[in-house]
């Protein structure tokens, strides 16, 4: 497989995040997991060559660290689709290690039309929730980030192509940007694009023109919006005491105990959400900590905290022994790819981003190419590992995954059939998930939903003392989930 095919692999999977929702639920998640292990075993198996320095390594460490919290997760189904979702990373490191650095550029370029159609698609079918724009993310936030990543990646490749192209792309990315309404973005927004117009290039035409792309883009938005002021109420809320950010000073706070009683290996993937009404100070639910650092903490403890911790600490060193490659023909390109990578990693202190496997693809691929850049490896040389040996460790996660997916699918499948108020097909899908994945203690709760459905539009009692067994068997899955407790607790005193 050649650096052409990869780049098109890794680019279709970022360009298909922005389509999926940036496969933050599980079939899409699962699949795309799936997809790109298929991806690096065919690739292996091409180049009959796999080449592992520090930095494959200890991404490497860092998924299996997820993998080994399934022996004692709080939430093994939770920890089980989070560990395949992490585990993404490794063929993710192992794809860009057959990359040229044209394939990179490639892949951004694909990476920042994906984001300019998403704009386009999300204002076309007014994909806006709270009056701000999601398009197919369903996230503001994390959209926004999405789309700050793209701006500054197609901004550095500008400088360094000169296509005009690129500063329509700009304009949207830029217009997406403040119909997002993310007010943390914002502001890394207008720091970012600062710091991108002083190093991007001594040509002050080139400075002029990236500058007014993004203008060009709050005139597209303020034309979508039909009013020229439509981030002024947003932006006068910009403020230490908003109420977002004192409701994160709440889960950052009642997380910390968590993180002392889970300190050795972590709760696993779910965790959190699994345990949160004995740890939480006022009644609250979020499924993540709004922090990815608190959030390794939480589902690995402090190795898979190291384990991450050393990854940024390789990047770093690599951005500082490639720093004398600034000042060459494809030094801006460099300078983005810290930029935005830093971006990113700032962002995540704030917010969920990197839970959506697009984004945690794009740090790595970003870091990836920096690495690369004029070393081999950081730390060292680099050894070969037997395909004979890789290959069969490389279906575990690929089988796996795309046995979930379709465990999942059918779990999806039974959901629409209840949001179309049927659910006697309903419960037969999600028998048929059952079947696939019988560790799955959400399939138990959503059946016994569709059976309380039925009970209620039959007027029969049988059907709650059917959907009270299935709050049972859930209950033995997951004993610590709260709102299983309490719905089997109404369902019984309606069953007898």
């Amino acid at each position: 497989m050649n650096s052409q095919w990869s780049a098109a692999a890794l680019g279709l999977f970022l360009f298909c995040g922005f389509l999926f929702s940036g496969y933050l639920y599980e079939t899409g998640a699962l699949l795309s997991a799936g997809l790109l292990w298929i991806v690096a075993i065919v690739g292996l198996i091409a180049t009959r060559r796999m080449l592992l320095g520090s930095f494959q390594l200890v991404i490497i460490s860092f998924a299996a660290m997820y993998g080994l919290t399934l022996l004692y997760a709080a939430d093994f189904e939770g920890a089980l689709i989070e560990a395949l979702k992490v585990s993404s990373v490794v063929p993710v490191v192992l794809i860009c290690d057959l990359l040229s650095r044209s394939g990179y550029e490639s892949m951004f370029r694909w990476y920042g039309w994906a984001a300019a159609m998403s704009v386009v698609w999300g204002i076309g079918f007014s994909l806006f929730r709270n009056n701000r724009l999601e398009s197919t993310f369903g996230y503001a936030n994390a959209y926004a980030i999405a789309l700050l990543a793209a701006l500054l990646l197609t901004a550095f490749a500008y400088a360094k192509e000169r296509k005009s192209i690129y500063l329509f792309l700009i304009a949207f990315h830029a217009c997406g940007l403040q119909l997002a309404m993310s007010r943390s973005v914002w502001l890394l927004w207008i720091a970012s694009a600062a710091l991108m117009l002083w190093v991007v290039s001594k040509d002050r035409k080139v400075q002029w023109k990236l500058g007014l792309a993004q203008a060009a883009g709050y005139v597209i938005a303020a034309v979508a919006k039909q009013d020229v002021l439509f981030f002024l109420q947003r932006a006068t809320t910009i403020d230490p005491d908003a109420s977002e950010l004192q409701i994160r000073l709440v889960y950052w706070k009642d997380c910390l105990p968590m993180i002392r009683d889970f300190i050795v290996g972590g709760d696993g993937g779910g965790g959190w959400s699994m345990l949160l009404p004995h740890y939480r100070s006022q009644d609250y639910y979020v499924k993540y900590v709004h922090n990815h650092y608190l959030q390794i903490l939480l589902d690995t403890g402090l190795p898979g905290f190291i384990l991450f911790s050393a990854i940024l600490g390789i990047f770093a060193t690599a951005v500082w022994k490639s720093r004398k490659l600034f000042g060459n023909k494809n030094g801006n390109l460099l300078k983005g790819v810290t930029l935005t990578s830093g971006v990113l990693l700032l962002h995540a202190m704030f917010d969920f981003d990197l839970e959506y496997p697009p984004l945690l693809g794009l740090l790595i691929i970003l870091m990836s190419y920096t690495v690369v850049q004029g070393e081999d490896d950081v730390f060292g040389g680099r050894f070969q590992v037997c395909p004979v040996v890789a290959v069969p460790i490389m279906f575990v996660p690929l089988i796996s995954s795309l046995w979930l997916f379709a465990g999942y699918g059918q779990k999806e499948i039974g959901l629409a059939h209840m949001r179309h108020a049927n659910p006697d097909a309903a419960i037969e899908a999600f028998g048929n998930a059952e079947r696939i994945v019988p560790w799955s203690h959400t399939l138990h709760y959503e059946s016994a939903k569709a059976l309380t459905m039925i009970g209620n539009q039959k007027r029969d009692a049988v059907f709650y003392r059917v959907a009270e067994n299935e709050m049972q068997v859930a209950l033995r899955l997951a004993p610590e989930q709260e709102l299983y407790r309490s719905f089997t607790i109404k369902l019984s005193s309606v069953a007898h």
